[in-house]
């Protein structure tokens, strides 16, 4: 029997309204989401196969489908003398493979298989991979690109000149298609469109009192408040008894300017500029008073450290005041005004862009049979907006279970609205994980409820998990000790206060409680008797990192750790340990390589990683060569590699011969003018590179590569490299992707290749 908490056991048993469940990081969030479906299940009778629970990924709906199966299992084993529950067990058993337990993607995947005559859809459709929706996404891109310069629309030229480049327009391209896919988040894309291109054309009246300059406000505000902190826990330090006394009239005085502010900014926007140019941006130099010097004789009863901490403070905070203008409005509000007028036809031009790229790209998935994750979301949408589809999978779905809910958008919001019933939806996730916002997940869905459901008399309720089992003391104290001082409403959108910060849940043995260690990588250069450290000195940061890291794991395996299976401590193994990095590109393979020459085992998930490694840009680069033969760096890596076999002394003879120009003019300048060795090894050289070049246009792309990797020497190149075995894996899996490209959005190795530039791009 399960020893629940009685917020756990309140989350557990509630009925009768919607419930959102805050449930911190450790705090039991799965455990208690399985006992929730389980106590439904029981006391309700109602089967699996009637709840939807929405997980966030398909390997969460995985474990919790297994977690379910688990505790039917324990709970049929309790029960055998109870026919009729037994029964009922063994059914929800049963049942559980065909339960809707999966991604939200998944439920539209149901819904649009069900009702795909409602909206006039192909059921016969497969997802999108990544790359190809990349590849079609930029097709239609380019199309409308070279339709509107051939145009030379003053519009589009007034955005391309705005947002691209001296070098290219990639910086435009980039912009529409951020555009796009927030339109695309969003219920109703092009009405949201509508309404925002509308807010350019408003009157001034409306404009000062819309929802631009109220944002604004609020932002202005809660940054004011959190300045007008700040300058009070210097007062508080300097007022000390060992404290800097003589800075106080300078703070005081500081004090003073931003309550100024805040009385302006609380009567209104116009009064806030009003008072931020008489007091900061027009007036005259010093803008802040002097802090006034401290006398020797005084300094020497005053602690240096709060000297430091109040001057470097109140600098931190004079550039915050200072700055203010130029982070919201840089200008007058009539002036600001003026310029959004002026700037409706451009933004229109770029809706026009997002919206006509919407359309061809449809259009390019449509005749392949191939939808992405938006075209799920609205499809499902459109579909469920008729109420007969709507009131069957109400019917069908008496409880709602959502996972990760901190995640959800506005587009699944509308979505699990459309399905919903009275008080049968269960929301759990945590606001401060929040990490998807670049995939426009909208926290703001969950913090708007969680303020709305701690409120009596509401559709909903709120229940908050706030107790870790999983980590220790000191862990949980360093982790509050950061967020109490970082996380605010103006930097994460929430108060980390009592509800929000980690308190302890478990009980470990103490005496083996250690410190949160904080290593410093600029003190890794030296040595334990304080002399420079050679072999860390020559280290990129990357590097340096991952040599430390290993040092740490050696030292940890001397080391013990609680084993809960055992009950008891055993020494720290390998499988233990996992290294947490906030970004896997460019660090995981420098990670991978230091750690294997030290001898420890190690793995990494680095998707599309293996487009960067060494043998992969060697054949790319060929590739490349075999495409376009006009191209002066994959030519270089070619004549270099196998595939070419020259020297370093026969490519600068080429170049010493043939100064100016590019380098393959140099090349084939030498190739056609002279009639030396070199200049026969580079026509048999360009020989092989007409036969490839044939070879690819009629070869299936896996094959030609297989064939190409054989023929050229990369293979047994690569082979007798070290680590030649994971080279050659790396190697199939170039095939394999080739393979199925291929049969989908790029046949050709012109196309091939852009995908993989696509891939190091992004």
């Amino acid at each position: 029997m399960v020893d629940w908490t009685r917020q756990q056991k309140e989350a557990i048993e509630t009925r009768g309204s919607h419930l959102l469940v805050s449930a911190a990081a450790g705090s039991g969030k799965t455990a208690v989401l399985v006992a929730r479906i389980i106590d439904i299940m029981m006391k309700e009778r109602i089967d699996i196969d009637q709840m939807l629970i929405v997980t966030f990924t398909h390997a969460a709906a995985a474990e919790m489908r297994e977690k379910i199966l688990g505790a039917l299992t324990a709970l049929l084993d309790d029960v055998k003398t109870d026919r009729e529950t037994a029964e009922f067990l063994r059914r929800q058993t049963n049942r559980l493979n065909r339960a809707s337990i999966q991604t939200l993607h998944g439920f539209c995947i149901e819904v649009i298989r069900a009702g795909f005559h409602v909206i006039d859809i192909d059921p016969e459709f497969r997802i999108a991979d990544d790359l190809e929706r990349n590849m079609l996404r930029d097709q239609a891109l380019e199309e409308i690109m070279e339709e509107n310069y051939a145009k030379r629309v003053p519009e589009f030229l007034n955005l391309i000149e705005a947002f691209s480049s001296n070098k290219d327009d990639e910086a435009f391209k980039n912009t529409i298609i951020k555009f796009h896919s927030f339109a695309k988040s969003m219920p109703e894309p092009w009405k949201w469109m509508k309404d925002s291109i509308s807010l350019f054309g408003q009157s001034y009246e409306e404009f000062k009192n819309g929802e631009w300059i109220e944002e604004i406000k609020a932002q202005l505000s809660m940054e004011m408040d959190d300045i007008s902190k700040e300058y009070g826990e210097l007062v508080k330090t300097a007022e000390t008894p060992d404290g800097p006394l003589p800075y106080l009239e300078a703070l005081t005085s500081d004090c003073d300017l931003i309550e100024k502010l805040v009385m302006s900014a609380e009567k209104g926007i116009e009064d806030y500029f009003d008072a931020y140019s008489k007091e900061v941006a027009d007036k005259p130099d010093p803008v802040f008073e002097k802090l006034k010097p401290i006398r020797k004789a005084d300094k020497e009863f005053m602690d240096i450290e709060k000297i430091e901490k109040v001057k470097n403070g109140r600098d931190k905070l004079k550039k915050r005041i200072l700055g203010l203008q130029a982070k919201y409005i840089d200008c007058n509000l009539k002036t600001a005004y003026g310029h959004m007028g002026k700037l409706k036809p451009d933004i229109e031009c770029l809706a026009s862009l997002a919206q006509n790229l919407d359309e061809r790209y449809l259009h390019k998935k449509a005749e392949r049979r191939l939808m992405d994750f938006n075209d799920l979301e609205h499809f499902a949408l459109a579909i469920l907006s008729d109420e007969r589809m709507a009131g069957r999978f109400k019917d069908k779905y008496r409880q709602i279970f959502i996972d990760e809910y901190q995640d959800n958008n506005r587009m699944q919001e509308a979505i699990i609205g459309m399905i919903a019933s009275s008080g049968n939806v269960f929301m759990v996730g945590d606001v401060k994980q929040s990490i998807y916002r670049f995939r426009l997940a909208e926290p703001g869905i969950f913090i708007s409820k969680y303020m709305k459901y701690g409120e009596e008399k509401n559709e909903g309720k709120r229940i908050v998990l706030n107790k870790n089992f999983r980590s220790r003391k000191t862990i949980l104290e360093a982790i509050n000790f950061v967020f109490e001082n970082i996380m605010n409403e103006t930097t994460g959108e929430i108060k980390y206060d009592t509800d929000a910060k980690l308190n302890e849940g478990r009980d470990f043995l103490s005496e083996r409680a250690e410190a949160v260690e904080i290593h410093m990588l600029e003190k890794l250069f030296e040595s334990d008797n304080g002399m420079i450290d050679e072999e860390m000195a020559e280290l990129n940061h990357s590097q340096a990192e991952a040599v430390l890291t290993a040092r740490l794991i050696k030292r940890l395996l001397n080391e013990e750790t609680y084993d809960p299976q055992i009950k008891a401590y055993r020494p720290i193994e390998y499988r233990d340990i996992v290294i947490l990095s906030r970004a896997v590109k460019n660090w995981a393979d420098v990670f991978y390589e230091v750690l294997s020459e030290e001898g420890i085992p190690v793995y990494t998930e680095d998707s599309g990683g293996y487009f960067d490694t060494l043998e992969i840009k060697l054949l790319v680069d060929l590739l490349k060569l075999i495409d376009n033969r006009r191209q002066d760096l994959p030519l270089m890596s070619v004549l270099r590699s196998p595939a070419g076999g020259f020297s370093i002394e026969e490519m600068t003879q080429i170049r010493l011969v043939y100064q100016k120009g590019t380098y393959h003019e140099a090349v084939n300048s030498y190739m056609t003018e002279k009639t030396d060795k070199l200049s026969i090894k580079l026509n048999e050289f360009y020989a092989k590179m007409e036969r490839w070049s044939k070879m690819s246009k009629y070869m299936k792309l896996d094959d030609f590569i297989w064939s190409l990797s054989v023929e050229s020497g990369y293979m047994a190149y690569i082979s007798a490299m070290p680590g030649g075995i994971r080279r050659r894996e790396n190697l199939k899996v170039l095939m394999d992707r080739a393979s199925a490209l291929s049969k989908g959005t790029c046949g050709s190795l012109f196309e091939f290749i852009r995908f993989i530039e696509d891939v190091l791009k992004s």
